[in-house]
């Protein structure tokens, strides 16, 4: 291992051809994060140049290299080992310069800049190694349009435009050019003279200020864990990276590219989904690896650690799929189509309800059962159908009555187990006989009874969270549109009104009321409705029937104001006090319980 400190003039300064393996990740620097701050480190560089002052170095960190055998005379390679990132940034950021001064006719400093972006042509093994940097797979098409384009280009000129500010921008790589050549271009100003001393200082300051720590390897280093160490320390690589890059690593080289194309592209093409970040606080995770958590978890048969989700994968991917990087690949990349689908709109009905109930109820661990009924089963759709109404039935009841969650992971690994190893197409029976034997409180699906005692009497509101309670006078919303009903669309947006408010003291006051009482009848799901925000402003505290001197009262600012088929029944009652709360609290539990039923044997 040998280690330099090199500025950008050295490191493309000969003909060279740094090449970014395939199975490494593909370009996340944002404006934010990387190129602003990176713009603002370069231009006070550039500005003390202009002025002829002696400026500082800038350093960009390090970058690990492995040479590659070309034949004699041609172009030397490297394999970026890490560091792609910056190395694509700074070409990147070249581009945009010699663009710029192109395009306000300093054509030699165009011309000068070329050089360390371009090899000399007639030394190529392939047109590929024209350029010094060759992102990873899923950005080559993006990033070889940049490296392609002249100043005088349509979409150029549109950046230029002063008129304009288009949105060209259809991924990271077009972004950070276009961040870099407005910057640059506003920074220059209109000036020739001052033009010309800033184009100098800046390119004196991106070739000769900017510095990496370059690190050569060779044959005898082990570029794996040499990348791992130091991709370990908070960094914002993945553990989906992590694995792809060690999986790649154990196949055959020579087929590097065929299996990274055939069974991981299709997680590096579509990054707007796979490293969209879901949850929220300390469980926030880019759906990647939530995926992999999800799916490491059924391949192993027991849930691995999401927090360590890499070791774990070491730790367990010598008894996974027989320890063949290839077949784990595949099984990852079904799994994965799989995930995909079921993350996207459903067009069954019901099936749609159902992901989008258990992402209310957010119990994760129903996933790796969810992953192996599918791949199990990819044509018994109405079977799984069922299976998922039992889980959804499950997971509401017990929710409703309060019972633990502690016990799920157990559950659901043992019922994702029994897909796995059954052979028997009736395999709902089989999870539904499983749901239904069991009698400690910890799993045991609610009854009737329970039910029913947990729905008229639990105050909901307060207890359950927000969207939870909101999920459940949906779904009831729902049950009462019949065959006859327009077909609408309950809103996801509405809020959650108490038919008597909290605060019923001033309107709502009568004689012989159990405060005690009406205080926690209120918050069940009896006096529980849903509306508009503005009209849940609106209301305050306000009575329920209408007078001279309080105007519309609530009943009628429903009437008047509410589609929904809920406050339509409501609004049929001349009062609304403790009894009215309860007869609604027991007509909706008669809904609740056929819609999320206890199946029998």
């Amino acid at each position: 291992m040998e280690t330099s400190k090199l500025d950008v003039q050295q490191i493309f300064a000969e003909d060279v051809h740094y090449t970014a393996p395939l199975f490494q990740r593909p370009y996340v620097w944002n404006e934010r994060d990387q190129w602003l701050p990176l713009w603002d480190d370069i231009h006070p560089l550039a500005e003390g140049l202009a002025s002829g002052k002696d400026v500082r170095f800038h350093f960009m960190g390090a970058s690990i290299r492995e040479a590659k055998d070309v034949p004699p005379g041609t172009t030397r390679t490297f394999q970026i080992i890490d560091g792609q990132q910056r190395m694509t940034t700074l070409q990147i950021l070249l581009k945009a310069f010699g663009d710029v001064a192109g395009r306000k006719g300093f054509i030699p400093h165009r011309n000068k800049i070329t050089r360390y972006i371009v090899n000399d042509t007639s030394i190529l093994l392939s047109e590929d190694n024209k350029l010094k940097v060759w992102p990873t797979h899923s950005d080559r098409k993006s990033y070889k349009m940049v490296m392609d384009a002249e100043y005088h280009d349509e979409w150029i000129e549109r950046l230029y435009s002063a008129d304009e500010n288009p949105t060209v921008s259809v991924d990271n790589i077009v972004g950070a050019y276009t961040f870099f050549f407005r910057r640059i271009n506003q920074w220059l100003g209109a000036g020739k003279k001052q033009t010309e001393k800033r184009l100098q200082g800046l390119l004196g300051a991106l070739l000769n200020r900017l510095t990496m720590v370059v690190i050569d390897i060779n044959s005898h280093d082990d570029a794996q864990a040499i990348f791992e160490s130091l991709n370990a320390r908070g960094t914002t690589l993945l553990s989906a990276d992590l694995i792809k890059n060690y999986l790649l690593q154990k196949v055959d080289s020579d087929k590097v590219e065929h299996y990274h194309s055939k069974y991981w592209k299709f997680f590096d093409d579509d990054i707007g989904f796979w490293r969209k970040k879901v949850g929220s606080g300390h469980a926030q995770r880019p759906q990647i690896d939530t995926f992999l958590f999800y799916a490491l978890s059924l391949i192993n048969g027991n849930f691995v650690s999401t927090r360590f989700l890499y070791d774990e994968f070491r730790a367990i991917e010598p008894q996974l799929e027989e320890g063949d990087p290839v077949k784990c690949l595949k099984r990852l990349h079904n799994l994965g189509k799989i995930f995909r689908n079921l993350k996207s709109k459903q067009s069954d009905e019901r099936l749609s309800d159902f992901f989008y109930r258990l992402s209310i109820i957010d119990v994760v661990s129903a996933w790796p059962l969810i992953l192996a009924l599918f791949e199990k089963f990819p044509n018994k759709v109405p079977m799984i159908k069922q299976t998922l109404i039992d889980i959804e039935s499950y997971l509401v009841r017990r929710m409703v009555c309060g019972y633990s969650t502690r016990n799920y992971r157990k559950l659901f690994s043992k019922l994702a187990g029994l897909v796995v190893h059954s052979n028997n197409e009736k395999i709902s029976d089989l999870v539904r006989e499983k749901l239904l034997n069991t009698d400690s409180r910890v799993d045991r699906f609610p009854t009737d009874q329970e039910f029913e005692s947990a729905w008229i009497s639990t105050e909901i509101s307060g207890g359950l969270t927000t969207k939870r309670v909101r999920m459940l006078l949906e779904a009831m919303e729902q049950e009462l549109h019949t065959k006859y009903t327009e077909r609408v669309t309950v809103p996801k947006n509405l809020s959650i009104e108490h038919v008597m408010p909290k605060k019923w003291q001033k309107n709502w006051f009568a004689e012989d009321i159990d405060e005690d009482v009406r205080n926690k009848v209120i918050n069940t799901v009896g006096n529980l409705t849903l509306v508009k925000q503005k009209f849940n402003a609106a209301q305050s505290n306000r009575g329920w029937i209408s007078t001279e001197k309080a105007k519309l009262g609530k009943r009628d600012q429903l009437k008047e104001h509410s589609l929904l088929m809920m406050n339509k029944q409501i609004t049929k009652e001349e009062n609304w006090t403790e009894t009215e709360i309860l007869s609604r609290s027991k007509a909706l539990f008669n809904n609740a319980r056929k819609l999320w039923f206890r199946p029998k044997l």
